[in-house]
């Protein structure tokens, strides 16, 4: 499975490439924003008690996109990565991880319709641990790795862009696959045992929102609602939604707010009768807040 990703992604930026030699440049758009945010809690004879730690978050979002008469190629990429250490355990633990490749091809129907092809894949870097179990040998029980899971879609539909800043993705015909190349995990995220990858075909609505709504206040607003056809229950829907705030205080230093939200009746939670396996699924919810020092270019 890495080398297919790998495979893809060569082949995306092949492609890019041999679109911007073959056109003029000016029809290009990229940039790119780096941020890396630092947090420190320490107490010294602290009457009211209190776990020091520290904690480090590294965030890349990128863009490059392509416009051209009546074709719009919209690419993005956005990597995470964060971790933390509490001076109690002095255990190394995950604060973030995620990478996230997102392309959009659209082609006019008129001044707010397009066509549309929408790509996404998502996945993170490294092994995740619950903490709050251990395994016979002691170790913390293993949540999640690299392909454990990874989701990927394609999908064809209609684009509506009212303004430049906001946009509707409407995919009726969209297949998505949920790979967990992991056989501990592929139960937990809605795998049959065994089983690497679950197909899934059904429709997607999808919001995306990016502008600067005030001075120096940038968001960046993404939501996802998937609805499959072949599931018994089609209308308990898929959602993702995925929001970023980024308040510059000067030239290097911002603030930057992040949360994600995530509900999938087939990514199971929460173990309700204690018997170190998931069972039931709930409302995943994360949010990363940080000052430090960002770069755009």
């Amino acid at each position: 499975m890495r080398k297919l990703f790998i495979s893809f992604a060569v082949a995306l930026l092949s492609f890019g490439l041999y679109s911007q030699n073959s056109d003029s440049v000016s029809y290009w758009k990229k940039g790119a924003t780096v941020s890396l945010t630092f947090s420190q809690v320490s107490f010294t004879n602290w009457a009211a008690g209190g776990d020091g730690s520290v904690s480090l978050n590294g965030f890349l979002s990128s863009f490059a996109n392509f416009d051209k008469n009546k074709d719009h190629w919209t690419n993005t990429l956005d990597l995470g990565y964060g971790i933390i250490r509490s001076n109690n355990d002095k255990l190394i633990k995950k604060s973030d991880d995620r990478i996230i490749l997102d392309s959009k091809y659209g082609r006019d129907i008129n001044k707010c319709l397009r066509y549309s092809a929408v790509f996404n894949f998502k996945t993170q870097f490294a092994n995740g641990f619950d903490y709050s179990k251990m395994t016979p040998e002691g170790t913390p029980v293993l949540v999640s790795s690299f392909l454990a899971p990874a989701y990927i879609s394609l999908g064809v539909g209609v684009d509506y862009v009212p303004v430049p800043y906001f946009s509707i993705n409407v995919s009726p015909l969209l297949g998505k696959l949920t790979i967990v190349n992991d056989e501990s995990l592929q139960i937990q995220y809605g795998n049959d045992s065994a089983q690497i990858c679950k197909y899934r075909f059904g429709g997607q609505l999808k919001f995306d929102f990016v502008k600067e709504l005030l001075k120096n206040v940038n968001v960046a607003s993404n939501v996802v609602l998937f609805a499959d056809y072949l599931d018994q229950k089609p209308f308990d829907l898929v959602v993702n939604w995925d929001m970023s705030i980024i308040m510059k205080i000067n030239k290097f230093l911002s603030a930057n707010i992040n949360t994600s939200l995530i509900w999938d009746r087939d990514i199971l939670t929460t173990d309700t009768d204690n018997d170190g396996v998931n069972d039931v699924a709930k409302v995943q919810f994360k949010e990363l807040v940080g000052i430090g020092v960002t770069l755009s270019f």
